[in-house]
């Protein structure tokens, strides 16, 4: 069954109810970004409270979202941005530290 069939059959654990609050447009792109965010972030990276995580390109839609999950672990964030506006975008959604990526491969 492709994804333009007007019926499909799934198991229950599969399908979520959207709250009232939150569009499908929303839905999809969380859904996209953020399974990607939690497999690097939680599944390979591992990562536990307490640590430090870098998140390369803090407003990507990947990164943002990964910002969020490593402050969810209880986890210390330095993102990287390219302009003002994005450093502050990130600092906005949880990051500790936000730097030029160019600023941090200078410091390794």
């Amino acid at each position: 069954m492709g994804g333009f069939c007007q019926f499909t059959k799934l198991p229950e654990v599969n399908v979520v109810k959207l709250p009232s609050s939150v569009s499908f447009n929303d839905a999809a792109a969380i859904s996209m970004v953020g399974l990607t965010s939690w497999h690097m972030v939680v599944g390979r990276a591992n990562i536990l409270p307490g640590q430090c995580v870098l998140i390369m390109g803090g407003t990507s839609g990947v990164g943002m979202v990964g910002i969020q999950i490593a402050k969810l672990h209880n986890c210390d964030v330095i993102a990287t941005a390219g302009s003002k506006e994005k450093m502050d975008k990130c600092l906005e959604i949880g990051a500790d530290y936000v730097d030029d990526p160019i600023n941090i491969f200078l410091l390794a």
